[in-house]
């Protein structure tokens, strides 16, 4: 062996103490794993372009998103307007002729009061149930997160001591307990993740409105129980 030149066992332990400080660094949030992946330009296979990153602003947890578009959003609310039923104007009997030789047509009445109610109410449902259904979406799907098994189990016995039926914990993916539970933990970590991951796209009034309402739901559903 000349000098300045390491053996087999040598190189071996010297990768074993860079992969464990690097794993520190990436623990301790000092490096990502994207930075870690950079240091590394030789090595083979395609990597994917890095994911920008989105912390929470309450939790202060980072996380990986992929960004969607309007057209995620457009698609999310057709599916839903397919699932309600929109409300029907009431019929009503006009008189297409005169009083002495009447002509008496059925017809849809869109000017009826009641209806006009039920249509702005329907509007709302559609707005509301597509903002959760976004809210499921971009958790699901847009946000990219190593998750901590141990937490996300002590969240389950959390919920389920709450009185949260085991049935619908159980269902939640761990993925999801720990987006939802862990890194959400105020409203303004919701709305701000939801235009993160939307850009311009989303960020309405009744949007947000609706996301204020399902978060103070879930909560206040857990804290009654």
């Amino acid at each position: 062996m000349t000098s300045g030149t390491l053996n087999g066992s040598e190189l071996i332990e010297m990768k074993e103490k860079i992969l464990l400080i690097l794993s520190q660094l990436i623990s301790n949030g000092d490096i990502s794993k994207s930075e870690v992946i950079k240091l590394f330009p030789g090595s083979k296979g395609r990597s994917a372009p890095d994911l920008p990153e989105f912390t929470f602003p309450t939790s202060k947890i980072t996380v990986g998103v992929r960004v969607m578009g309007p057209f995620t959003l457009d698609a999310i609310s057709r599916r839903v307007r397919n699932e309600i039923d929109p409300p029907r104007p009431p019929q009503t009997i006009v008189n297409y002729g005169t009083e002495d030789n009447p002509d008496w047509k059925t017809e849809e009445n869109p000017a009826d009061k009641e209806y006009k109610d039920a249509l702005i109410k329907y509007e709302e449902e559609i707005g509301n149930t597509s903002a959760r259904r976004m809210i499921d979406v971009i958790i699901e799907n847009a946000v990219v997160v190593d998750y901590d098994e141990d937490e996300v189990r002590s969240t389950r016995e959390l919920l389920i001591s709450l009185g949260v039926d085991r049935s619908e914990v159980d269902a939640m993916s761990d993925h999801s307990i720990y987006v939802k539970h862990s890194c959400i933990k105020s409203t303004k970590d919701l709305t701000d993740l939801q235009n993160f991951v939307m850009g311009q796209s989303v960020p309405t009034e009744a949007l947000v409105k609706a996301h204020e309402d399902s978060f103070r739901g879930d909560v206040q559903g857990e804290a009654d129980r």
